[in-house]
Order: structure tokens, then C-alpha cells, then sequence
């Protein structure tokens, strides 16, 4: 007799959380095979689609429990039926479940996938898509320890072991396969969660690999009347690694060839656009690039001067990938005016956009001047923020020849430099950023910097670093999870209350109520490298609680942006969004009160360019 697989198309999966304390179970079950000479049935399961792991016979039992389920995998099943000839039918069906443990998977990661590329000539490979970092969240009160590995030759995963929340560093190795593509996991365990992340490695042999290519968003193309400090913002991608986007402008008075102005600054997370819309493509989530252009320091064309800041500009940006090939994302013509500027204006000379600082007393670099009235010289108009929080006022009224030189004649020439002593042990080791807000004697008030830079601190500074962090950890863990996963979030009810708005770069910054939307959807507008705070708590509200934040990126929950501090038993964010930010950013804040309820405060900010079209200084 043939055996028909009719019969075996209704399986159904059945999802039964037990007190295991390592493992879950999975019941199957189906229907019944009619056949008069049927022997019984073999259930096939795998953790991937169509693979078998194992196979096995059950009799004429039509149910069948998987006793070792781990959480936060996913495991795939096929039944057969056999007869008393031992002849088999064909496959039930494929059906899948994923196992959630008995109060949701211990801990969460930002990323559902990671993309590698490389190029081989011959045995040597010449470039190669740089390490990329995954965030791991854990989800309870009690740290969990954990560990993290790989079975590919070709990858490496760093730190192979820790404890509660951490980061993984993602990166290939330095022997490579042959052209191709392969396809390996980063599997993290813990006592009873092994949840993995796919990762595709893409290896070109020399010559296939194709060209980068972007957009080059801001500044505005025709836009007339810009003054100081403008955003020069777009997005690049490759498919091995875009190395630098360089800008460039058209050459003015007795100029010759292209002038070179410098290189943006990449910055992971400042666009999820371009991530969502690319989520294939190497380091998508670092597609976005920034660079801060201070137009007083291009030329005067009317005058005839070196510096000055007035004409009509052609500006260039051109992306060049890791095999040194270059193409043009795009230009834009601007028409800068700082002859009739009224707001402060200058730049911070240190740290380095995109630098590297340690220790307690870093020393932040910077010049300002006020082009009709006056900085006061003791420095107390000036505001040094750090992630959009003021930290201190800098140390003003230094003299510099070369900035005398060449803005003679205003208030400040002679004295326009300023320093502030940073303490870099009281942040995280990772992305900040920084500016200054100078406000004249006038009343004009105007934001300078907005650069990103990383701290890296070691030894006696991290164990002063790490016990603010546990400190914080602690306010978060009292009210009952250090990290919640999307589906949690999803089932979340939304708070839908106003929220306090604020923005520090204004002369007025007496905080805005902000009402929800009927979805009860906080919506911002904003502008490119301008500082806000979001107080989440208004103050007739005296429920308290602790706050989380997340970037909700692809359905992922991700960390909050680069830039941006979360007060977590106050409810205040603090988000300056530098060069390479525009556009719109959901983000999602999770409140629990001292009873465990939790509710969500969803809010989303659209940044716009800084300039509009017709001149308009949004500043």
C-alpha cells in the first residue's frame, strides 16, 4: 500500500511553559492516518527550516513533546507515517514555533542581523568590512551571566563571557574563505536563553565588488542667506565599507581646483531611513554622515578676503570605499551671508570630531565671537553641554593671533578663546557629544561645536565609571527590569499625557506643553544641531517612577541615540543631535511605578535642515 500524506497536513503546535529550570517543552500533535495497515509515525525536528537534528518514532502515539526547548530559539517540525512494510509517505507540513520562557526571554539583543563583506586577491584580502558591535540587554533584576561564541572560522565575537548588560564587538577574521557567500550565527547563552543572531559574510574577488553610492541631503540646494555654523549632511553605502566622504567647494577669487574642507563624520544610528531602507547592505546602521561647516570661515567675495563668510558657494561631497574608489553623491550652491549676522559664532578646536579622550581633566578647546554685541569675558553666558545636559560654564577671554587676524575689529577679537576642563570618568566609555551655547549681551544666542567624540577610559577611571553605572542600573532594577523586549513593549498601555518641551539654544527656554496625538504619539519638530529636553513628567504629575529609553529601529529596540542622556528616576532626555541627524526618529519610553505598572510614552522627533530654500535661519 502507498501511505498518503492527506491525512497529515493538520498538525497542530501546542506551546506548554514548564517549571524546567534550563528548558521548555514544545507539544505536536496531528491528526490520525486511516490507512488499515499503518505502523505509527516519526516526528522529524530541526532549529532551521527543512534541516532534521533528529528523528523519532513515536508508535502509533499521535502527540509528541520536545522536553528540551531552549528559550528564544526557534525549532521547525515534520511528521511522517510508516506502515507494517516499512514504506514511508511523504511530509506533513512544516511548522514552527519560538520558545519563550516562562516570564520572556532573559535578555534581548539590538540587532536581528549582521551583514560582512571582503575583498581577495588571491589569498590576501585587501579590504574588509569593519567590527561591529551588538547590545545586550538583559531583561530582570538579577544579573544573569552569560557567554557568546561562534562556530565560523571566519568570525570572532568578543567578549566570550559576561555578566547583565554588556556589548559584543562583531568582526571577521584575519584569514578569510575564498570568494562567496556563507552564512554563520552569534549564538548568546545563558542559564535558560540561547538566542542567536544570523550573520552573511559577502567575499568579492578583486574587481567584482561594485562602486559606493548616497545622497547628499543638506544644505538645502539654492539656499540664500546662511549664516554661521551649517549642518553638511547625506548617506553613503558600499557593499564592502565606505571609508571617508570627503567635501569639497568650487574655488572663489584666484583659486585653483577643488578645495577640500574635510571629512564627515559617520555616526551609527543617525539615520534609520537609510538602514531600514539598505538593512542588507555592511554597517547600515552607520550609513549617515555629518560634517559642521562655520561659513565665516570661507571666503569674502565681495572683499576680496580669505575669511569672512560672503558669496555664493558650490559645495561637493564625494564617498570613497575601502578600495579607493570615489563617486560623487551630489553638490549643492549656497548663498552665505555673515555680514549681517547677528548670533554669536565660532567652533570647538577640541576634542577632534570623532576623537578619542580620557581622564579627569581634559582640557575642551573652542573660540567664539559676537558679531554686533559683546560675550561677556568671565565666561558666564557660555554653556558647555555634554549629550545635551550643561555641565559648566568654560574659561573666556584668551587671546589667539590667528582668529584676531582674521575677524579684526569685533568685541571679543582680542580675547576670543575659551576652555572648559572635562571630566571624562563620569561619563561611559562610547559616543558623546558636545557644544557650546553663547549667549551675547544682547540678548542673540546661538549653538557652536555639536561634535561627537568617544571616551575610553581604563584602570582607576572605569571603577569609578562602572559604580554610576551599577548606581543607575539599580534605580532601573527596583522597579522591576533593566530592559524590555518589542513584544512587551507592543502590549504596553500608552501613557498619553503631556510632556514638558525645552530647547537650550534658545534665548527662551521656557519649557513648551506638548499634547499627544490621538494615538497618544508625542511629535516634536526640530532642527539640524539644535539641543532638547523632554520632560517626561510634567510637573503637576507626582506618581514618579523610573524611566527607560529606546530608538525603535526595524521593529528592534535599540539603544537611545548618540548625543542623548536619560535622567532615569526624573524622566528627563536631553538629545542634541549632531551633524548627520535629520529626518524622523521614533523613540519609546518605558515608565514603571513602584507597584510594577508599566505604561509607554511614544515620541516622535522630525528634524528638520537648519536653513530652508528661502534663507530662512531656523535658528
Amino acid at each position: 500500500m502507498v501511505i498518503r500524506s492527506r491525512v497529515l497536513w493538520a498538525v497542530l503546535l501546542i506551546l506548554v511553559a514548564t517549571t524546567a529550570a534550563r528548558a521548555e517543552s514544545v507539544t505536536v500533535a496531528w491528526d490520525a492516518n486511516q490507512e488499515s495497515d499503518l505502523a505509527g509515525y516519526l516526528v522529524a525536528w530541526g532549529r532551521s527550516s527543512g534541516a532534521t537534528e533528529a528523528t523519532v518514532d513515536v508508535g502509533m502515539a499521535r502527540t509528541w513533546t520536545l522536553t528540551a526547548a531552549v528559550p528564544g530559539n526557534t525549532y521547525y517540525f515534520r511528521v511522517y507515517a510508516y506502515n507494517t512494510g516499512g514504506e514511508q509517505s511523504p511530509p506533513s507540513a512544516e511548522i514552527s514555533v519560538t520558545v519563550r520562557g516562562p516570564s520572556g526571554p532573559r535578555f534581548t539583543i539590538n540587532r536581528g542581523q549582521l551583514n560582512f563583506a571582503a575583498v581577495k586577491n588571491g589569498t590576501a584580502t585587501i579590504s574588509m568590512t569593519p567590527a561591529q558591535t551588538l547590545t545586550l540587554a538583559q531583561n530582570g533584576a538579577t544579573p544573569i551571566a552569560w557567554t557568546a561564541e561562534t562556530a565560523a572560522s571566519w568570525l570572532r565575537v568578543t567578549p566570550a563571557s559576561g555578566t547583565g548588560t554588556g556589548t559584543l564587538t562583531v568582526q571577521l577574521a584575519a584569514t578569510l574563505p575564498a570568494p562567496g557567500i556563507y552564512d554563520a550565527v552569534v549564538t548568546v547563552t545563558s542559564v535558560d536563553t540561547a538566542v542567536q543572531v544570523p550573520v552573511r559574510l559577502h567575499v568579492y574577488a578583486k574587481g567584482t565588488s561594485t562602486l559606493p553610492f548616497g545622497g547628499f541631503d543638506t544644505p538645502v540646494d539654492g539656499t540664500v542667506d546662511v549664516s554661521g555654523a551649517i549642518p553638511v549632511t547625506g548617506w553613503a553605502m558600499d557593499d564592502v565599507q565606505v571609508l571617508q566622504v570627503q567635501i569639497y567647494r568650487d574655488p572663489v577669487l584666484s583659486e585653483q581646483g577643488l578645495i577640500y574642507l574635510g571629512d564627515a563624520t559617520f555616526v551609527s544610528g543617525a539615520r534609520p531611513d537609510v538602514e531600514s531602507g539598505y538593512s542588507q547592505m555592511p554597517a547600515a546602521d552607520r550609513g549617515g554622515w555629518g560634517f559642521m561647516l562655520l561659513t565665516n570661515m570661507l571666503p569674502d567675495v565681495p572683499r576680496g578676503q580669505a575669511t569672512g563668510g560672503n558669496g555664493t558657494f558650490k559645495l561637493h561631497a564625494y564617498a570613497i570605499d575601502a578600495e579607493g574608489q570615489a563617486v560623487e553623491l551630489g553638490t549643492k550652491t549656497i548663498a552665505v551671508n555673515n555680514l549681517t549676522a547677528q548670533k554669536p559664532f565660532g567652533t570647538i578646536d577640541t576634542p577632534s570630531q570623532g576623537g578619542t579622550v580620557s581622564g579627569n581633566a581634559y582640557v575642551n578647546f573652542g573660540w567664539a565671537i559676537a558679531p554686533k554685541g559683546e560675550i561677556p569675558k568671565d565666561g558666564s553666558t557660555m554653556a558647555v553641554l555634554v549629550d545635551g545636559v550643561v555641565v559648566g560654564h568654560p574659561t573666556y577671554n584668551n587671546p589667539r593671533s590667528d582668529i584676531a587676524s582674521a575677524f579684526p575689529g569685533y568685541a571679543n577679537s582680542q580675547g576670543p578663546i575659551a576652555f572648559f576642563i572635562l571630566d571624562t570618568t563620569t561619563l561611559t566609555n562610547g559616543m558623546h557629544s558636545i557644544s557650546w551655547v553663547v549667549t551675547d549681551n544682547t540678548g542673540n544666542t546661538s549653538g557652536l561645536g555639536s561634535r561627537f567624540f568617544n571616551v575610553l577610559n581604563t584602570s582607576a577611571a572605569t571603577v569609578r565609571q562602572a559604580a554610576e553605572r551599577a548606581a543607575m542600573t539599580a534605580a532601573v532594577t527596583r522597579a522591576g527590569g533593566v530592559t524590555v523586549s518589542a513584544e512587551t513593549l507592543a502590549a504596553l498601555p500608552v501613557e498619553n499625557a503631556a510632556v514638558e518641551v525645552s530647547r537650550v539654544a534658545e534665548t527662551d527656554t521656557t519649557p513648551q506643553l506638548v499634547m499627544p496625538e490621538w494615538s497618544g504619539e508625542i511629535r516634536l519638530r526640530s532642527r539640524q544641531a539644535e539641543p532638547i529636553a523632554i520632560n517626561l513628567a510634567s510637573e503637576w504629575d507626582t506618581l514618579g517612577g523610573v524611566y527607560q529609553g529606546f530608538l525603535a529601529v526595524n521593529g528592534e529596540l535599540r539603544p537611545l541615540p548618540p548625543g542623548s542622556t536619560l535622567d532615569a528616576t526624573q524622566g528627563t532626555f536631553t538629545w542634541e543631535p549632531g551633524a548627520g541627524f535629520i529626518g524622523t526618529y521614533r523613540l519609546v519610553f518605558v515608565r514603571t511605578l513602584s507597584n510594577g505598572v508599566k505604561t509607554k510614552v511614544p515620541v516622535r522627533v522630525n528634524i528638520a535642515p537648519k536653513f530652508d530654500r528661502a534663507g530662512q535661519n531656523r535658528q
